[in-house]
């Protein structure tokens, strides 16, 4: 049975979202590890049991949100006709195919991995930061407003 490709759009959505979620869920899980870690290097394995690691990765996901959204509108600003001398700009690099790196193991995954999009079906770096920056500040938000009331 041949599946049918789905339009670019779905393809640069789906492709934002599952950078997004993967950025998101990387910064949680790391954040959390890294409080059981401290906490055991510092208290010793009986202070484990005690450990809530909510609030690290609610404040590592609000600040890093920030972070993500600053620096992808910093990739997604156009380079200046007028300028002439290049040693002064910012230079990001776009995290193309043929950097490699985080997003292009997010990209294999599926459900984006099942069409191997081309680079021109894919969100632009600047554009993918965006989206994960929305994704980490919409968890924060949701890891405030209900984790904590449960607390």
């Amino acid at each position: 049975m041949a599946t049918s490709r789905p339009p670019r759009w779905a393809l640069r959505a789906l492709d934002g979202l599952q950078y997004g979620l993967a950025l998101t869920l990387t910064a949680g899980v790391v954040t959390a590890a890294l409080t059981y870690l401290v906490a055991l290097v510092s208290r010793g394995p009986d202070a484990l049991a005690l450990v809530n690691p909510l609030l690290a990765v609610q404040l590592v996901l609000f600040f890093g949100g920030f972070a993500a959204m600053a620096f992808g509108a910093l990739k997604l600003r156009p380079e200046a006709p007028y300028k002439e001398n290049a040693r002064f700009g910012l230079s990001l690099p776009d995290s193309g195919s043929a950097e490699g790196g985080f997003s292009e193991q997010v990209a294999d995954l599926p459900p984006l991995g099942w069409y191997d999009p081309a680079d021109s079906e894919r969100l632009s770096g600047g554009g993918r930061l965006l989206v994960a920056s929305a994704l980490m500040l919409l968890v924060s938000y949701l890891v405030e407003a209900v984790a904590f009331q449960l607390l």
